[in-house]
């Protein structure tokens, strides 16, 4: 963007800022531009938008509020319209919709949506609503059959698996806003071993780097992963316990032994062959390409040394602590 006082080329920059919204006072990724001649910042609308969905995602996560893609899939999850669903919680007509588009729900309304992933909560709404037609409602309450029984044999399994992994199911500054999922950390690691043989260490810093790129650009990781600050760089918290989750169960990825002569390391290799634009959003793809290009054919140990100029890994090495995402304003390696 040029200035609009000079006409010269501004840099764009980041900065943790303060704002308010709904009276709480937070602590978000703010972005600008930055004339070098007149000292002065300024924004467009694209950075405006942007800068106010981090603002609101810090405020989801402040009063535990769900974000657009999640509120988008509970409703894909029952596959009802948006304005029966906005019938089944008694919302305004078209509150459902705007909610998906972006608009914050209510603090109330947002724990409501939250509950009703639970789809024998979300079967209760149903069963007692007087707005549904009889005809509508038999048909929901029968797609919803086949939902409550997956949800009844995986509900224990889950739980272990939330409580092995630490994550549990909250959102936060730690998270990048997202809840962690493990199907979602699995399909980019498929993205990246399939494009290039990339070792455990290797795909740390890749995951990182996405993750934390994605967050920056765009108000919520990709991943919903935490990662930690430990010698070799940042990694995902417990990622020893994800890797072997993922070659046990997943039997999408695969680790693969290899011999390096005087030690032996690990690489991933994918089963199967994936549709990218099923898993992931446009701006995620971006997102991966972005990265993919930035660091294919760097090594190791020079993704290692990469890593660790970076401010998000310096500030929690010594107490090996888990990063917070507002660290990426200040990425050195992508921009």
């Amino acid at each position: 963007m040029k200035s609009p006082l000079t006409g010269r080329e501004m840099e764009l920059c980041s900065e943790i800022r303060t704002g308010e919204f709904r009276r709480e006072n937070l602590q978000y990724l703010h972005h600008f531009y930055f004339c070098l001649d007149t000292k002065e910042m300024f924004t467009n609308s694209e950075l405006d938008a942007l800068n106010q969905t981090h603002l609101h995602n810090a405020y989801r996560a402040e009063v535990g509020i769900p974000n657009t893609d999640e509120i988008i899939a509970v409703r894909a999850k029952y596959d009802v319209s948006a304005k029966a669903m906005s019938e089944i919680l008694g919302l305004g007509t078209n509150s459902y919709r705007t909610y998906e588009n972006g608009t914050v729900p209510a603090e109330a309304q947002g724990n409501l949506i939250t509950v009703c992933r639970n789809p024998v909560f979300f079967r209760s709404l149903v069963e007692k609503n007087n707005d549904l037609g009889d005809a509508q409602k038999q048909r929901i309450l029968t797609k919803l059959q086949p939902v409550i029984e997956k949800h009844n044999r995986s509900a224990m399994y889950q739980s272990l698996k939330s409580q092995m992994l630490n994550r549990g199911d909250e959102s936060s500054a730690f998270t990048g806003f997202k809840r962690f999922s493990f199907d979602k950390i699995t399909s980019v690691i498929q993205y990246y071993s399939t494009i290039e043989k990339t070792f455990q260490t290797k795909m740390n810093k890749l995951l990182f780097y996405s993750d934390f790129l994605h967050f920056k650009n765009h108000g919520h990781s990709i991943t919903g992963a935490r990662y930690s600050a430990i010698q070799r760089g940042p990694v995902p918290t417990c990622y020893r316990t994800i890797y072997g989750e993922l070659d046990s169960e997943a039997k999408k990825v695969i680790l693969v032994d290899f011999d390096f002569g005087d030690y032996w390391g690990s690489y991933f290799q994918t089963l199967c062959d994936q549709n990218w634009s099923d898993l992931f959003s446009v701006e995620e793809i971006e997102t991966l390409n972005f990265v993919q290009k930035r660091f294919k054919g760097i090594s190791t140990n020079e993704i290692i040394e990469i890593s660790h100029e970076e401010d998000a890994w310096k500030e929690n090495l010594e107490s090996k602590s888990v990063i917070n995402y507002l660290s990426a304003h200040s990425l050195r390696a992508i921009q």
